[in-house]
């Protein structure tokens, strides 16, 4: 599929669109192990189509930020959509328990894989920086 100009490179949504990009495709994101790292992916039509991502999730209100209904499904239109960061301040507490189950799954899994040569307390070490992280993140910390 070929590249198309639009001239909305320094626009909020073209920002928007760029970091979905790299956080489900790029394993070298800081946030990829979040989404691209868990299996979260970009619609293949938005992955090469700016407009048509524009298009689907329109224009940014403002104090407005890019969400998924899903949080574990992945950057498709019916998943996506701008909140206002008030309704997302509401439903913090959900999104860091939500944060915190993924975390205890990934625990889980490489203790039961045997994946992982850390001892326990390695891992929780992992763990408890992670959740700190988007505990920060989640209040404007980062």
């Amino acid at each position: 599929m070929p590249w198309q100009r639009h001239g909305k490179t320094q626009t909020t949504e073209y920002q928007a669109w760029l970091r979905i990009k790299s956080v489900c495709t790029n394993p070298n994101d800081s946030s990829y192990h979040l989404y691209g790292g868990i299996g979260i992916k970009i619609s293949e039509e938005w992955y090469y189509n700016f407009s048509q991502f524009l298009k689907d999730v329109g224009i940014k209100p403002n104090n407005s930020i890019l969400d998924r209904k899903n949080q574990q499904d992945d950057f498709i239109p019916s998943n996506v959509f701008w909140r206002t960061k008030s309704s997302l301040n509401d439903n913090k507490k959900t999104g860091f328990q939500y944060k915190l189950k993924l975390q205890s799954n990934i625990f889980k899994t490489t203790r039961q894989s045997n994946i992982s040569k850390l001892h326990d307390n390695q891992i929780f070490s992992k763990l408890h920086d992670t959740l700190i992280y988007h505990q920060n993140m989640e209040c404007g910390k980062e």
